[in-house]
């Protein structure tokens, strides 16, 4: 079974990878990075140091190797800081010095090396300065910070940094041995970077955790010693539905690098595997990233005189906004597809506000926890009372969304409970004669049979006021693959989203 399911990602990342082009702790005292290993000596006889002609140019000797060319960079750890190099000794007891943002030296050079044996797909790591980096994820798609000191950045590299990310980079951190200096002074940069969102625990259904090896915990070491099993460590900050900022506040670095004498640190094998999975993702989802670089964007036509049909979405303490573009093409759908007039623009609804009584129709999505308030969950009750209608899907088929919505929707309304929709409902037939769906490639490979829209829903009074999908739908409207979504089909999506919207027009 996990022989299939590698061989089938592998197949998956391989096809959606070719457009890319090139226990918070402190440090102990001297703790050990190691020096570089030497290079291997090189195995050349003496008399191969003379050409054996004239010739005008010197060929290579017989024995010498010839040098492949060098793969495309994936990779690269970002030097950083104080100039002043720091010392440590190593497990021999020799001194050496490092600058702080070396860590462990080998760290994603032996990561790259593992994962391009496992992935079957080649590229390399470097170190560079930003101040000689172009900014370009298709240059190198993943920057790498790590350290044991506190870091931060001018204003200038700050705007740089989100640029990078919001043009599809990524960024990895992780605080060497554990070190709460670094770990804390990061969290903090990333806040000024990316000031409309934070960093969240990722959930144990993130892909991150899931995409190549399955990874439900992880062994946790002190002095070389392993302590317990914890949850996997990662963080991140959230573009679209794509987690395009990680951190670790453990060390997984030396785990890479192979070191095992390591401080509030992820045991190497486990550090291995995680950073393999955060290779296979990034790569996985470089081109989505792409896409949501270039976000669509509609203007209402002022001189419209019909009738318009606005649709608006909640805001929530969660992922609120996986799919920033989803909305704007369902609508343009609409349009194709009907005679209605809708307003190109989303409306974003604050349910505490309780000023969205005009809207017939209210979407809600998302990845990660939620709840409402009292007072947003009675102005919602209040609307969908007279007469409004809500749709709801889980983002990417996110549990800890399905589990939020389940428990907040039974605040909304205490006596009711979700309920399957048959398929003779009016909803599978308002526009679009909807009988069997696709969906998206994991759903298929873990319900091969599943081929009917599982749709549940809460009537008032004869109409429908509540639809609720745990498979995602906003995806498939949005009309970029995610890899590793569990949701609807592109086509299926738009097909029940315009039957959707002609059902709260007409009811």
């Amino acid at each position: 079974m996990m022989t299939m399911r590698k061989t089938i990602l592998a197949a998956l990342l391989f096809f959606l990878c070719l457009p890319l082009t090139s226990i918070v702790g402190e440090e102990p005292p001297n703790a050990a990075h190691g020096p570089p290993p030497k290079a291997k000596p090189h195995r050349r006889k003496g008399g191969e140091s003379f050409p054996p002609l004239p010739l005008p140019a010197t060929p290579l000797r017989r024995t010498e190797k010839k040098r492949p060319p060098s793969p495309p960079t994936f990779i690269a750890k970002v030097k950083w800081g104080s100039p002043t190099k720091r010392i440590g000794v190593d497990e021999y007891g020799n001194k050496y010095t490092f600058w702080d943002w070396e860590g462990a030296r080998q760290d994603i050079f032996n990561l790259t090396r593992d994962a391009s044996r496992r992935l079957g797909v080649k590229y390399g790591a470097k170190v560079i300065d930003l101040r000689n980096f172009s900014g370009d994820p298709d240059d190198i798609p993943v920057l790498y910070f790590t350290g044991h000191m506190p870091i931060s950045f001018d204003e200038a590299t700050k705007k740089r940094l989100r640029e990078y990310v919001i043009s599809g980079g990524y960024i990895w951190a992780q605080a060497c041995c554990g070190a709460s200096r670094f770990y804390k002074s990061f969290v903090e940069q990333m806040k000024d970077i990316f000031s409309d969102r934070t960093f969240v625990k990722l959930p144990l259904d993130h892909p991150v955790y899931h995409c190549y090896y399955d990874i439900t915990k992880v062994r946790k070491m002190y002095g070389g010693k392993v302590v317990e099993e914890i949850a996997p460590p990662l963080e991140g900050i959230y573009i679209g539905c794509r987690t395009a900022v990680f951190i670790s506040k453990y060390d997984i670095g030396c785990g890479w690098a192979g070191l095992t004498n390591r401080y509030n640190a992820i045991y190497p094998t486990d550090a291995r595997y995680l950073g393999i999975n955060m290779v296979n993702y990034c790569l996985a989802y470089h081109k989505l990233g792409k896409f949501l670089a270039h976000k669509k964007v509609y203007f209402e036509n002022d001189q419209n005189e019909r009738a318009d049909f606005t649709m608006g979405q909640i805001a929530h303490a969660g992922v609120w906004d996986p799919n920033p573009s989803g909305v704007a093409n369902l609508l343009k759908a609409v349009l194709a597809n009907t005679s209605t007039e809708v307003k190109f623009k989303r409306q974003v609804v604050d349910l505490d506000r309780g000023d969205f009584f005009q809207l017939p129709l209210l979407y809600i999505t998302g990845h990660g926890h939620f709840s409402f308030s009292t007072r947003g969950a009675e102005a919602l009750r209040r609307y969908l009372l007279a007469g409004g209608m809500l749709f709801a899907d889980a983002c990417c088929g996110n549990l800890s969304f399905d589990e939020s919505f389940r428990r907040e929707i039974t605040k909304v309304f205490p006596g009711r409970k979700l309920q399957p929709i048959p398929l003779s409902h009016e909803i599978f037939r308002s526009l679009f004669q909807i009988r069997e769906i696709a969906y998206t490639p994991l759903v298929q490979f873990q319900n091969p049979d599943l081929n009917l829209p599982m749709l549940e829903g809460i009537e008032i009074n004869g109409k429908l006021a509540v639809v609720y999908s745990r498979y995602d739908l906003g995806n498939g409207w949005e009309g970029e693959p995610r890899p590793f979504a569990k949701g609807w089909d592109r086509v299926d999506a738009l097909k029940f989203g315009i039957n959707l919207v002609v059902y709260a027009q007409t009811h």
